[in-house]
Order: structure tokens, then C-alpha cells, then sequence
């Protein structure tokens, strides 16, 4: 509830993953980054760290032109010198996109240039909120490190339960930093939370609701959270 999202803390590294497409974890990341930069009490900056083109900066409407392709092959970076990479939507919020053309070999982030990525980030801003790529690579891996929350985004369908699972089960090195997120995408009825946090085996931090709006904010590059920021 409200009173229970206020008193969660919030800050350093946070990641949403899904390794399985489809469940909403790019528009939650969208989202939350928006939310809170709308406080106007946080710096703010999103990540994405999709290596297959990612959505994050088709959904704020931006060219993601600088992009961590670039940063990537520069490999050595500091404070300032980060900011020529990222982008700035007309929320206030900073983001370091994923390039629009899928990347492989060589062209994908090491594990050592995200860490020095994060790293660097976290000197100019309080949240660093990554969405994080759908595949276990290097990439992830740092994010996961360096993370203080993730969390894991499923929808109550069994294929996402059964990946959840493998998921936890796979990287069990983070299990404590992990939330359960449930995305309903869809209409209609679920199973109960309860449900499926006995097929989990862990609590289920929250649930977010389907809402018929969000198609249209998709289609005009507009995250819901500015015209619905309840």
C-alpha cells in the first residue's frame, strides 16, 4: 500500500530482471526511474543494459544516440567524462541506453566496464535503477553485484513462474537481495499471490495491477506514471 512504498527504502543500485520477455520489467523500470524523479528529492539514473536493442529510451521517446556501445569501447572513464554517454528526458531523469542495433562479441559489455559504470554513476547520483538484460552475460552478473535490491518481475502464468524458479535457483549467490514482483499485463483474473509464493517458495513483495492505459503510454513514448502518478 501507499503508507508501505513510502517507508521501503530506496536508493544505491536497484535492478529489475526477467529472464523471461514479455512481463514488464523494462516499463516497470521506465516507470519507477520517472516516479522517482518526480519527488524532485533524488538524482536519478536509469540503465539499460539490454544487449538486443532495449526499449528503455523508445519508451521516454528518445534517440538513444550517445549510447553504452560507445562506453564500452572506451573501457576507462570518470565522473565527467560519463556524462557525454547519457541522456536527459524533459523529466529530469538521466538515462545510459542500450544502442539500437543488437550487439555481440567484442561490442557487448564486459563485467568489469559496468562495474566501473555503476561505480562512476553512483558518484553523481542516489538511484541507479538498471534494467537489466534478459540473459545471464557479464553485464547482468555486474549488476547483480553491485545491486542492493532486485527485483525478480514475473506474471501469474506458469512460464514465467517456471523460469522464476530456475532463476532463483540459478543464481542463488543473490537470493537475499531478491524481491518477488508480480506484473499483471493482462485483464482478468489471477491466482492469488498466495499461490504463487508457495510455487516460489518466497514472498511475493508486490503486486502491480493491470491497467488499460499503459497500451496508449506505450504507443505515445509517455511513461503512465506522469498522467497517473498513483
Amino acid at each position: 500500500d501507499e503508507a508501505a512504498v513510502k517507508a521501503a527504502p530506496f536508493g544505491g543500485v536497484v535492478a529489475l530482471l526477467s529472464l523471461r520477455g514479455g512481463v514488464g520489467a523494462t516499463t516497470l523500470a521506465v516507470n519507477l526511474a520517472v516516479s522517482a524523479t518526480q519527488t524532485g528529492q533524488r538524482a536519478i539514473c536509469l540503465v539499460d543494459l539490454c544487449p538486443s536493442s532495449g526499449h528503455v529510451a523508445l519508451q521516454l521517446g528518445l534517440r538513444p544516440e550517445p549510447n553504452w556501445s560507445d562506453l564500452a569501447r572506451v573501457g576507462e572513464f570518470g565522473a565527467v567524462a560519463i556524462d557525454t554517454y547519457l541522456l536527459e528526458h524533459d523529466s529530469g531523469l538521466h538515462v545510459l541506453a542500450s544502442p539500437v542495433f543488437p550487439v555481440q562479441g567484442e561490442q557487448a559489455l564486459s563485467r568489469q566496464v559496468v562495474r566501473t559504470a555503476l561505480s562512476t554513476l553512483q558518484q553523481r547520483y542516489s538511484t541507479i535503477i538498471v534494467d537489466a538484460p534478459p540473459v545471464l552475460n557479464e553485464a547482468a552478473a555486474a549488476a547483480l553485484e553491485a545491486a542492493t535490491t532486485v527485483g525478480l518481475v514475473i506474471t501469474a502464468e506458469s512460464a514465467s513462474i517456471q523460469t522464476a524458479v530456475g532463476t532463483l535457483r540459478t543464481l542463488k549467490a543473490w537470493f537475499s537481495k531478491f524481491q518477488i514482483v508480480i506484473n499483471q499485463v493482462a485483464p482478468g483474473p489471477m491466482p492469488s499471490a498466495e499461490a504463487i509464493e508457495r510455487a516460489l517458495k518466497r514472498p511475493v513483495g508486490g503486486v502491480v495491477p493491470f491497467d488499460p492505459g499503459q497500451a496508449q503510454a506505450l504507443a505515445q513514448a509517455r511513461p503512465l506514471v506522469l498522467s497517473q502518478p498513483d
